[in-house]
């Protein structure tokens, strides 16, 4: 008796811990977020005040006023939008294809190849940066969209091709082979067989594409100089002035940014939970 009342209480105990992790890994997730929001409406005199009001007295749209008077924010935003939409349609047609030949094909150095693709991976973008600029101005692509969509994909692609490998992996070979016996090539086989099968796999890996090149700061200010194709991440630093930032339209600005990634992660977040946990039994 003595000993089920023990083990019952560590079970408690366990899911208690549990239950307070989890609570605490979610507030410390939303919690920034939240945060911005509220700077976002409240006065600028009630940022910079010494006391910390969590629950803002009184709130104002005038910083998202300022934002729409002093930047051009549909430009900034069709900009993100054309970037990461065209990234996501490259990697998940160039990765799956890719991930298809290393699971599918037998040739000398694929191992080569398939850790290459890691390793790349592994490459923190900031260094190669100034090797990036070099190359980018050597061709005269500096502030174009094709050299921001060149970048993003060349640094997206071994996430999605390492996805994509355990899907393509699960998928039976016996299945091309009656395709195959059916007279489809291997275009068919592909558009028919395959992608339909992956589609979990395609669904989350689009989204990692989608929301990491949503967010992207970093590239896009070194390849990108002027508004025709500067995405709203380098709009927000319009807001950093001379002697300071100007925190309230700056959180208006990165609210409105995150308004349309939020929406498309909402819906589309079945998608994501299915693919990568699909993803992790198949792989």
């Amino acid at each position: 008796m003595r000993k089920n009342m023990r083990k019952g209480r560590l079970y408690y105990l366990r899911k208690t811990l549990v239950a307070l992790g989890i609570l605490v890994g979610l507030f410390v997730s939303v919690f920034p977020v939240l945060w911005q929001m509220v700077t976002s409406l409240r006065p600028t005199v009630d940022t910079f005040s010494y006391r910390l009001n969590v629950i803002p007295k009184r709130l104002t749209v005038a910083h998202y006023l300022t934002v729409f008077n002093r930047i051009q924010l549909g430009r900034y935003l069709a900009n993100t939008v054309v970037v990461s939409l065209a990234v996501t349609f490259v990697v998940l047609i160039v990765g799956t294809l890719a991930a298809y030949a290393l699971i599918r094909m037998n040739f000398r150095g694929r191992n080569v190849v398939q850790a290459l693709f890691l390793g790349a991976r592994l490459l923190p973008i900031i260094t190669a940066l100034v090797p990036l600029f070099i190359f980018v101005s050597k061709l005269k692509l500096l502030d174009t969209f094709a050299a921001l969509i060149l970048i993003h994909v060349a640094f997206k692609l071994p996430v999605t091709i390492w996805l994509m490998q355990g899907f393509i992996a699960a998928v039976p070979y016996e299945l091309e082979e009656a395709a195959f016996l059916d007279g489809c090539n291997t275009r068919q086989v592909l558009s028919r067989v395959i992608f339909p099968l992956v589609l979990p796999g395609l669904a989350a890996s689009g989204i990692i594409a989608f929301l990491f090149t949503w967010n992207d700061l970093i590239i896009a200010l070194v390849l990108s100089s002027t508004i025709r194709t500067q995405p709203m991440s380098v709009g927000l630093t319009n807001f950093f002035l001379e002697h300071g930032i100007d925190w309230g339209p700056m959180s208006a600005a990165a609210v409105i940014m995150l308004v349309p990634a939020f929406v498309f992660a909402f819906f589309a977040q079945r998608y994501l939970i299915q693919g990568l946990t699909a993803g992790a039994v198949k792989g």
